[in-house]
C-alpha cells in the first residue's frame, strides 16, 4: 500500500510539473484577454502652469466643442494652463465655443505653458494621429 501511494503522488507530480508551461501559458492568455484591447492615450490637463494645481487626465479622441462639455469632465471653462500630450495625440484648443475664436495645436510633450490660450480655452479636439 505505501509503494503504491508513493507511486501514485510520484506520478502525480510528474504530471503537474510537465504540464506548468501549458498551465502559464494558458493564464497568459488569460490575463490578456481579460485586459482588453491596449488602452487608449491620455492627454493630462493642468490648472496652473508647470504642470501644479488640479490634474485632469482625458482619453483620446475627444470632442469639447464647449465650456459645458468641458465643465463636465471636472475643466472649468478659460482654466487650463498647461498640459502633457502622449506620442500619437494632437490637442487643439480654441478660445471661443465650437471650435471658433483664436486656436492653437500641441502635439507629443510637455507643454507647462499655453502661451496666448492661456486661461481662454473654451472648446477643444483631442485627437489620434500616426507617428510621424
Amino acid at each position: 500500500m505505501r509503494k503504491s501511494c508513493l507511486l501514485i503522488v510520484g506520478v502525480f507530480f510528474v504530471s503537474v510539473l510537465s504540464a506548468a508551461p501549458l498551465f502559464r501559458a494558458v493564464q497568459d492568455a488569460t490575463e490578456a484577454l481579460q485586459a482588453g484591447p491596449k488602452s487608449r492615450p491620455s492627454v493630462s490637463f493642468y490648472l496652473e502652469e508647470n504642470f501644479k494645481g488640479r490634474l485632469n487626465r482625458l482619453k483620446a479622441p475627444a470632442d469639447f466643442p464647449g465650456s459645458a462639455e468641458l465643465k463636465k469632465v471636472g475643466i472649468p471653462n478659460d482654466s487650463l494652463l498647461s498640459m502633457k500630450v502622449p506620442a500619437g495625440v494632437k490637442v487643439s484648443v480654441f478660445d471661443a465655443d465650437d471650435y471658433g475664436g483664436d486656436s492653437l495645436t500641441f502635439t507629443e510633450g510637455e507643454h507647462a505653458t499655453l502661451g496666448k490660450l492661456a486661461r481662454r480655452i473654451s472648446s477643444m479636439k483631442v485627437e489620434l494621429i500616426k507617428p510621424e
